[in-house]
């Protein structure tokens, strides 16, 4: 019974850390095409 608690709180991290690290990937990339439309408008 223990051992399914501990499971199923591992995959809840997990899923937790994917999401977070998607939103950061997102944002980086949103930051890096601001900064090429930057480049690309100022000469």
């Amino acid at each position: 019974m223990q051992y399914e608690v501990v499971v199923m709180g591992v995959l809840e991290l997990l899923v937790e850390v994917k999401n977070s690290l998607f939103e950061f990937s997102v944002l980086w990339l949103s930051y890096v095409v601001v900064l090429m439309l930057l480049c690309l408008l100022l000469p």
